[in-house]
């Protein structure tokens, strides 16, 4: 199964998770949460237990409430190391970072390759809160 782990500086907040996948001639997996508090994206880091080797696959993360990526672009998971815990850049806009209590996030994992289910994918999410 996938992880999704939030951290705060100092406290650990609880999250929720929501997983849907949609078969349109594309596979996206989409995972949805909130913060408990107020908080500002900090980091987020990838790890694949191995790489996908058939077809495109592109990870994004979306403010709700600004509708806006966090990300300046989507990240080409065909890029990374297999194994290996990769930082990826966040490079928004100081708002799009920004979320208020119970701000909701959205991340969304596409392929175009039918067979794609999102094994062995991980995602580290970490929020700054005051």
């Amino acid at each position: 199964n996938n992880l999704l782990a939030l951290e705060a500086v100092g406290t650990t907040y609880p999250y929720h998770i929501q997983w849907d996948a949609h078969r349109n001639g594309a596979t996206t997996l989409y995972y949805k949460g909130w913060l408990p508090r107020s908080g500002t994206l900090s980091s987020v880091k990838v790890y694949m237990g191995s790489i996908n080797t058939v077809g495109s696959y592109t990870l994004n993360i979306q403010n709700v409430t600004t509708t806006n990526s966090c990300l300046s672009a989507a990240l080409d998971m065909n890029t990374l190391v297999a194994s290996t815990v990769t930082s990826v850049a966040l490079t928004a806009t100081a708002a799009d970072l920004e979320f208020a209590a119970d701000g909701v996030w959205d991340i969304s994992l596409v392929s175009d390759n039918a067979g794609f289910d999102g094994e062995e994918v991980y995602l580290d999410l970490v929020f700054e809160v005051s």
